[in-house]
């Protein structure tokens, strides 16, 4: 009887063993089939792009100027799809790029982090990368682990990856962003509202402009 329901367990065991790999089997399968239709889709927007551009974008720019005295709905139809050609032809790349990454480093534990998350989620890749997220402990911990080679890739707000040892691949598409705005104002009540304002006048300048930029921060 012992015997029996030890062989019980035994093949119990092989079949929960056999479920899991073939399980594990199927996730590898469908990762890969993802990355390969991914891939492909990338190779014939790039084979797309060498035959199109530039005369493609003079074609479809110089139709449009026609159509905006001739026909304004339809340079307005245009123009959109114009855009969505051009929106989805970078996320295509944000996606390919985050597929093909061995490791990603991300700090979901934070507003910008989350967002992050989300963006994930919405180009379909969430379930295919998930694996492959190396969690940092905070934000400038990202650049630097991309900078040291513990991670490929390193997906956070723009001013925090321009950082030694890293180079910017580039920002989501416009549809994916989420632009954090900063204000600044002069108190009514404040003692040095002249410097204050000054201060302010001083951030549209050339000099400031070019700093923002610089940090990866576009100015208002």
């Amino acid at each position: 009887m012992i015997f029996g329901f030890g062989l019980l367990l035994y093949l119990l065991s092989i079949s929960v063993s056999y479920l899991l790999a073939a399980f594990e089997r199927s996730r590898e399968a469908e990762r890969r089939g993802l990355e390969a239709q991914v891939l492909a889709r990338e190779a014939e927007l790039r084979s797309l792009r060498t035959q199109i551009d530039p005369h493609f974008l003079f074609n479809t720019l110089h139709s449009i100027s026609a159509l905006t005295t001739a026909d304004p709905p339809a340079a307005r139809r245009m123009c959109l799809l114009l855009g969505d050609f051009l929106r989805d032809s970078l996320a295509l790349g944000s996606k390919g790029a985050l597929l093909k990454a061995q490791s990603i480093a991300v700090f979901p534990t934070s507003a910008a982090g989350a967002f992050v998350q989300k963006t994930f989620e919405r180009l379909g890749v969430m379930e295919v990368i998930k694996d492959k997220l190396k969690v940092q402990a905070g934000p400038a911990a990202i650049p630097q682990a991309v900078a040291k080679g513990e991670a490929e890739l390193g997906v956070f707000l723009t001013n925090v990856l321009l950082a030694p040892g890293v180079e910017l691949a580039g920002p989501f598409p416009g549809d994916l962003q989420q632009d954090l705005v900063f204000v600044g104002a002069v108190s009514a009540d404040s003692k040095n509202a002249d410097a204050a304002k000054a201060f302010l006048d001083y951030l549209k300048t050339p000099d400031a402009v070019s700093v923002f930029k610089a940090k990866g921060v576009t100015p208002g």
